[in-house]
């Protein structure tokens, strides 16, 4: 009954031990589950440092809109990578056939066929899920993740189980072949204090292939114990590398937190820069029409005899400038549209337009903000005044929301710490090592004698040992030790530094708003006037009073005032959020989209970021 047991035991983790070589689980399982380790993580340390979670994933859309217009549009592509990760053909021994899934052809593709007009807030959440830089980010996030996942698993209880098959040979003095089969079964823990506990059991059976076909069996285990009790030993030092792992997910999730707040100012700023190129075409062409009037006007008032042949070349020169002008106005906003769709990752061949009510959407606003009449009636002077707008906060005060919420300050803080840490460590690295060993065996392994070796706890071999390392040779830990005060110094200088640049973007970013402000009253003016410079240098030109240049000059002049207006209402709403940006209160959702600060409604300007003093 005894040997039969034992032969079940042994079968038993000969068969676990093949499962575990062949894998108990599938390739995606393994992967689903590395995602579901690294999200939590990732979820629980959003949560934490904003007290909400986001929807954050790697993944890419399965039907993503570049194939889409790919597709749609019939645009020119080198090979199936180029339609998106789902398209790829799988090579030989893939080991996940049905991922990523293939995506099919869409049956409609009619609303893809004509251009595809993009609202700012389109442009923004089709930038958060196509960018190619915005993707890298998320990714490096995610492997941040899976990097202190491995480190706490560390710290886990880990099993294994394995077996070993031999066929011995042996001719002298007569031939003898012996199969031997070892099964074993083993589990490790780490302790918090640097303790390390092992345990395994291993069962084994060697038989020799002869016909009366000696059997031995043995079963056998060991316990083994190290206790660190000078150098390594500590929580705070066995597990710095657990914490520091933890600290750099929050310094990661921080980091892409920051990373797309100037990422949405950036598809803003370019958004805005493609309809200030649009507005430019319309004005240019403006200018265009009048100018051709003009030299009209010049040919006729030539043949008159009411005007020299020099007046009218320069009127039919002008004409022909303002044409090149309108031409080249188009051609540069063709590319920089190009640009833009690159920057939301969409293919720059791909048919794709703006909408042009944004444009009248930052003019309204902006006349709200501040008060003002940016397109003032003919005989309506601008009043210029010197009240501040929503965002031209005391100095003092947004230097200190900017510190308060700059996740970047943050982050620094956090790394001041960590080098203080960093000291700790090297100085424990100096003492003297004594570690405690224990290990205790029973059982036998198994022989070719018939013997059958048992667990036997009575029978057990016990052994002790200390090990001593007196710090008589501590050469490169003393450099070490050096060095990591040398390297805190620094890391204190650098928050010093970026404080430093963080006053100097605020009160930069307060005088760029004012500055936007006064330029913003004054283009208004010079539109107004210009319009009645043109109006009445034509009356003048009728009674012939002025020359063609004085007109030439004038629409001139209007152009520009034209194209400086629809600038400087563009950079003063930049100026706004780059300012709130700057203060770190711009807030981006998951899709992308910005939930803008309001100084007004909030009183608290420590309350944003504090949850990360907490972890940090």
């Amino acid at each position: 009954m005894h040997n039969k047991r034992l032969d079940i035991i042994l079968a038993s983790i000969t068969l676990a031990s093949l499962g575990l070589t062949s894998g108990c689980k599938k390739p995606y399982e393994y992967r689903q589950e590395a995602d579901q380790s690294a999200y939590k993580l990732i979820h629980k340390t959003e949560k934490e440092l904003f007290s909400r979670e986001s929807v954050f994933t790697i993944e890419t859309a399965e039907d993503q809109l570049r194939r889409r217009l790919m597709e749609a549009q019939g645009l020119p592509y080198s090979c199936p990578a180029s339609l998106g990760f789902e398209n790829l053909e799988k090579p030989e021994f893939w080991p996940e056939k049905e991922y990523p899934a293939p995506v099919e052809q869409l049956a409609d593709q009619s609303l893809y066929h004509e251009p595809l007009k993009v609202s700012l807030n389109d442009a923004l959440q089709m930038a958060a899920a196509h960018n190619f830089e915005y993707q890298t980010e998320k990714e490096r996030v995610f492997a941040t993740a899976l990097s202190f996942d491995l480190t706490e698993h560390g710290f886990d209880s880990i099993f294994s189980a394995g077996s070993e098959h031999s066929l011995t040979n042996t001719n002298e003095p007569n031939t003898v072949n012996t199969l031997s089969n070892t099964g074993n079964i083993k589990a490790s823990k780490k302790l918090a204090n640097g303790t390390e506990i092992s345990a395994g059991i291993f069962v084994s059976l060697a038989q020799i292939l002869t016909p009366d076909k000696a059997v031995g069996r043995g079963t056998s285990s060991e316990v083994s114990i190290t206790i660190p009790l000078l150098r390594g030993s500590g929580e705070h030092i066995v597990t710095e590398n657990l914490t520091q792992s933890q600290r750099n997910l929050v310094y990661a999730v921080s980091e892409f937190e920051r990373y797309k707040k100037k990422f949405a100012i950036n598809i803003i700023s370019a958004y805005y820069n493609v309809l200030k190129q649009g507005n430019q075409i319309a004005n240019a062409k403006a200018n265009y029409e009048s100018v051709k009037t003009s030299a009209a006007r010049s040919r006729r008032l030539a043949e008159a005899g009411r005007m020299t042949n020099i007046e009218r070349d320069q009127a039919i020169q002008d004409e022909l400038s303002a044409r090149n002008s309108w031409l080249s106005s188009v051609e540069t906003y063709k590319t920089t549209l190009d640009s833009f769709k690159n920057m939301l990752g969409l293919p720059t061949d791909a048919q794709v337009e703006l909408d042009s009510s944004e444009l009248a959407k930052v003019i309204a606003y902006t006349e709200e903000a501040l008060n003002i009449d940016l397109t003032p009636a003919r005989d309506t002077k601008i009043e210029f005044n010197d009240i501040p707008g929503p965002f031209e906060l005391d100095e003092s005060e947004a230097i200190n929301i900017a510190l308060n919420n700059r996740l970047d300050i943050k982050n620094a803080q956090g790394k001041v710490y960590d080098r203080q840490r960093a000291v700790v460590v090297k100085a424990d690295q100096l003492r003297a090592e004594l570690t405690l060993l224990g290990k205790a065996n029973f059982g036998g392994s198994a022989s070719t004698n018939g013997s059958d070796n048992g667990l036997a706890f009575d029978n057990g071999r016990y052994q002790a040992l200390f090990t001593l390392d007196l710090p008589l040779e501590r050469t490169r830990e003393r450099n070490e030790y050096r060095e990591s005060y040398i390297n805190l110094q620094k890391t204190v200088r650098d928050l010093q530094s970026l404080e430093d640049q963080v006053k100097l973007e605020i009160r930069r970013g307060l005088r760029n708003l004012k500055d936007q402000r006064n330029s913003l009253q004054i283009q208004a003016e010079s539109v107004r006037l210009a319009e009645d410079r043109v109006r009445s240098t034509n009356m003048f030109l009728e009674a012939g009073r002025i020359q063609m240049r004085d007109l030439l000059d004038a629409e001139k002049s209007l152009l520009s005032a034209r194209n400086n207006i629809t600038a400087s209402v563009i950079s003063y709403r930049l100026a706004e959020l780059e300012l709130q940006r700057d203060m770190g209160k711009l807030e981006i959702d998951p899709t992308g989209l910005w939930l803008e600060y309001h100084p007004a409604k909030d009183n608290n300007t420590a309350q944003g970021e504090q949850n990360q003093n907490d972890i940090l």
